[in-house]
């Protein structure tokens, strides 16, 4: 659902957290990265280990965790 123009121009600040200071998405990133997996054809990974691949770039996540 489209999001008004006038409520978007009220908006004064938006906060972006990326690397789970506010809130930890670790498990989330975890079942996101094993759902790709799986489209993949490769089995899961442990939660644990795709957490230890977090906060060391997106790029590296993804080398390591997808192949």
């Amino acid at each position: 659902m489209p999001i008004p123009r006038e409520t978007l121009a009220a908006i004064e600040l938006l906060i972006f957290d990326l690397d789970g200071t506010l809130v930890d998405s670790k498990t989330d990133l975890a079942l996101s990265v094993n759902a790709v997996r799986e489209l993949m054809g490769l089995g899961p990974l442990p939660h644990e280990l795709i957490a230890s691949y977090v906060g060391q770039g997106v790029t590296n996540l993804i080398r390591r965790a997808l192949g």
